[in-house]
């Protein structure tokens, strides 16, 4: 049969020879399978837009925390395991010289040395949050699905994270409360433990901060809203050892010589003058500040090079410069410095974080002695999990991450801060 007469749409056999008169495939298939889609197997076809229902978009498990985080300051002053609820500090010497007598003379009258109790009651630390069933059954097909442990992960730096942001809470905002109990509920910060009654009066230029009450620079109020052990001690005009030595820079800007001042004022404070377990903690802001003035006036501060430190967790500490634990930072006077963006985190009134990085903020600089300063644990960090939905009457996985504990602080002279510092112009 010559091909001319080949009916259209037809499969031939000519002497043998299979053939077809479709022009593709794709004709072919429009003709036996009318009902398919004209094109759906075409070499134009995506998935995209001509039949999106065939195409699966695959986002993977992981998930990437957008916002930064730190934990760096928290981690940097180390952890031990709670012991007691208070300290006791003798904040002066029994005498001051004056230590002769007559030959064969009276016995001088007995002194003492003063002893002060300072109750620093631990604090519940905790978050909550639920995680669907049916998401977490969906991780067992091949759904494009996150998974619970990564999730899981996630929130355990979201917890470390908030740690931090209420470890620098700037000076200028009241510690939160319970509402009914007016019990402080958030760890105490480290611009409360080391302050100076020289600060009280003071508008710092920090959004929603407020002026500066001996309240605010008054740690560790008592459970039950009761007044703190430390009130009285910075009152307006005290000179006394628990006022610690700070550097304010009047609202000028970040200088070396604020870096200068507060190194010399706690320096004589150090037991031996040692700079065994001394820290800088310092913005990124703050820290491109120093590198500045360091090029400008030609010169290095002693001991100024990259350096590694350790963190130390519960006790633990890791490998200095290994990547599992070492951070590199720039030291100054020979005491590494580490860097925490926390320091220039924006503030809500009630001084929780948001999300903004204030760029223009220099954030107060610290400068501790961490042979007296610790996060002291009562309970380790736990996580509790259920999903007892008879129990919850909800299908979700319900978690909390808890701990309790304090920022512990025995000698409150020996460490300070810069206060009151712009980005110079």
């Amino acid at each position: 049969m010559p091909p001319s007469a080949i009916p259209m749409n037809k499969y031939y056999n000519h002497d043998g020879t299979i053939g077809s008169t479709y022009n593709s495939i794709s004709e072919m298939m429009a003709f036996y399978y009318p009902n398919a889609g004209t094109g759906r197997l075409s070499k134009a076809f995506t998935g995209y837009n001509d039949q999106p229902q065939a195409f699966n978009w695959k986002y993977g498990a992981a998930i990437t925390l957008q916002m930064f985080n730190s934990d760096n300051a928290l981690m940097s002053i180390g952890g031990t395991a709670y012991r007691h609820e208070g300290v006791r500090i003798s904040p002066g010497l029994a005498v001051y010289g004056g230590m002769g007598t007559a030959r064969d003379g009276a016995v001088p009258a007995p002194v003492k040395q003063p002893i002060d109790a300072i109750r620093q009651p631990f604090k519940e630390l905790i978050v909550s949050y639920d995680y669907g069933l049916a998401l977490e059954a969906l991780e067992q097909t091949e759904d494009d699905t996150i998974q619970y442990d990564r999730y899981v992960q996630l929130m355990a730096r979201t917890y470390a994270n908030g740690l931090d942001i209420d470890l620098l809470r700037p000076t200028g905002f009241v510690q939160r409360t319970d509402a009914t109990t007016t019990e402080e509920i958030d760890l105490t910060p480290l611009s409360r433990i080391f302050a100076n009654a020289s600060e009280i009066g003071m508008t710092y230029p920090v959004a929603n901060s407020v002026a500066i009450t001996e309240p605010i620079i008054t740690p560790y109020g008592l459970m039950g809203g009761g007044a703190s052990d430390m009130m009285g001690k910075r009152a307006v005009g005290s000179t006394n050892s628990y006022n610690s030595i700070i550097s304010n820079a009047a609202g000028a800007g970040l200088a070396l010589t604020n870096f200068r001042d507060l190194f010399y004022g706690n320096y004589a404070h150090w037991d031996g003058g040692l700079l065994d377990n001394k820290i800088w903690i310092i913005s990124p802001i703050a820290a491109k500040i120093v590198d500045a003035e360091r090029a400008n006036n030609q010169r290095i501060i002693t001991g100024a090079s990259e350096v590694y430190v350790q963190r130390d967790i519960n006790g633990v500490r890791t490998m200095p410069g290994m990547d599992t634990g070492g951070i590199p930072t720039q030291a100054m006077y020979g005491i590494p410095a580490i860097p925490d963006a926390n320091l220039i985190r924006g503030r809500q009134p009630d001084g929780t974080g948001t999300d903004q990085l204030v760029v223009g903020d220099v954030g107060e600089v610290y400068l501790l002695d961490t042979n007296y300063l610790s996060f002291d644990m009562l309970t380790p960090v736990t996580v509790w999990s259920s999903s007892d939905i008879a129990l919850l009457r909800r299908l979700n996985r319900a978690n909390v991450i808890h701990s309790r504990g304090e920022i512990r602080c025995s000698k409150f002279a020996g460490s300070g801060k810069i206060v009151n510092a712009i980005v110079p112009p």
